[in-house]
């Protein structure tokens, strides 16, 4: 008889059976204190993920000692940009080596980094190299 209240039917009643239990005394409102401090623990670990597993995509601008520029976008240019002198990567960057950063902007997601590399290289150069001297597009 032992054995039968240990079998795995009555495991899984009894799991369910607290479940069930756990969340009709949840269903109580909370008081207002605990509210607060719920949505402080929410906040800080919120922060905390977003620290933890965020991450910035930069858009960027290279020159190389030819003076030609080159436009692109990562979420990690200390390791972009010695790949490139390498030869990997874009085929303007396999042809023209020995690039220095000159310009970055940090976006939150890829897809803004992304439109606003598109945009900068869309652009001619005069525009580009008023936005490495100055921080904006002058035309």
């Amino acid at each position: 008889m032992s054995s039968s209240l240990t079998s795995p039917t009555n495991k899984v009643a009894g799991f369910a059976q607290r479940a069930i239990t756990l969340w009709v005394t949840s269903l109580a409102a909370p008081t207002f204190r605990q509210a607060q401090s719920l949505r402080l623990l929410r906040l800080e670990k919120r922060a905390e993920f977003i620290e933890a597993h965020f991450h910035m995509y930069t858009v960027y601008i290279l020159r190389n000692q030819r003076d030609q520029l080159y436009v692109g976008s990562s979420n990690n240019v200390q390791l972009r940009i010695p790949r490139h002198n390498a030869g990997f990567g874009a085929e303007f960057t396999k042809r023209n080596k020995d690039f220095k950063l000159v310009y970055m902007e940090n976006y939150p997601t890829l897809v803004q980094a992304r439109r606003r590399e598109k945009q900068i290289k869309g652009w001619r150069r005069e525009k580009k190299e008023n936005l490495i001297k100055f921080g904006k597009p002058i035309i």
